[in-house]
């Protein structure tokens, strides 16, 4: 067991694979990275990632991502909801590393907050443009019953968060590891909300980590499959648009612009 765990633990260093897995089909993703981990005396031991973003191998994968217009986005700590300064130097920390300004978050394990909306007023003034924290850990679907970008509403101030929040409707283990339906069954049941999503023409993230993307270790070689054969069922969906995060924010925005100067 242990020389397998071994063995794998170096398959689990797919970032190209799963780049020219998604450019085949023209496709773009958001890798989100954390810049704190476990080791850091303000992170959660328990819950926070083991892996550093300052060891130099990072480095080629950051140039590779702004090279290929895949986005580099922040994958905020368990603790970083709690605390501005915790945020904001997890961010910059990450712009200094993968020369890149960031525009967009993704809260570890969702763990955005009890309020939300005083989280989220936070990345605004980190200027993080969007989120995307609001989702199920053990089932798909829409968190909040929305299926589009939306802003949330503090009731106290009376006012818009100025935040995007692009909702996650589909995460590896909703699928991989329900207890509902085998691995083997995962794909069916993949492809039935993404029918059901396409159906009334909604926006939303799909979540797959990186080492469950690729068929290259024995763990997850059932995850890595899976996902390569979702992202072939999304390819054949006629108006379809599947793109990273940025782009699509980016894309709002230039819209938003248009309509009100019509």
């Amino acid at each position: 067991t242990e020389r397998l765990i071994k063995k794998d633990a170096k398959t689990y260093w797919v970032f190209k694979e799963v780049m020219d897995s998604e450019e085949k089909y023209g496709f773009l993703s958001t890798f989100f990275f954390a810049a704190r981990n476990k080791y850091d005396k303000y992170a959660n031991y328990k819950e926070d990632v083991p892996y550093d973003i300052e060891r130099e191998e990072f480095s080629a994968v950051f140039k590779m991502m702004n090279d290929r217009n895949f986005e580099v986005g922040l994958h905020a700590s368990y603790n970083a909801h709690k605390e501005k300064s915790l945020l904001i130097e997890e961010k910059y920390k990450l712009e200094q590393l993968s020369n890149k300004k960031l525009i967009g978050n993704r809260h570890h394990f969702w763990q955005i907050g009890k309020k939300p909306e005083q989280t989220l007023k936070v990345h605004s003034q980190a200027e993080l443009l969007y989120d995307s924290s609001l989702a199920f850990n053990d089932a798909p679907g829409f968190r909040r019953n929305i299926a589009l970008p939306y802003f949330l509403f503090d009731k106290e101030l009376n006012q818009k968060v100025n935040n995007m929040q692009i909702p996650t409707f589909m995460m590896d283990s909703n699928f991989m590891l329900n207890p509902e339906f085998s691995e083997d069954e995962a794909l069916n049941k993949a492809k039935h909300y993404i029918n059901e999503f396409h159906k009334i023409g909604g926006v939303g993230a799909i979540d797959w980590h990186v080492r469950t993307s690729f068929a290259k270790n024995s763990r997850f070689k059932k995850w890595g499959d899976t996902y390569l054969e979702i992202l072939e069922y999304l390819s054949l969906q006629e108006g379809m648009w599947v793109t990273n995060f940025e782009t699509f924010y980016n894309w709002m925005i230039k819209r938003k612009e248009t309509l009100y100067n019509l």
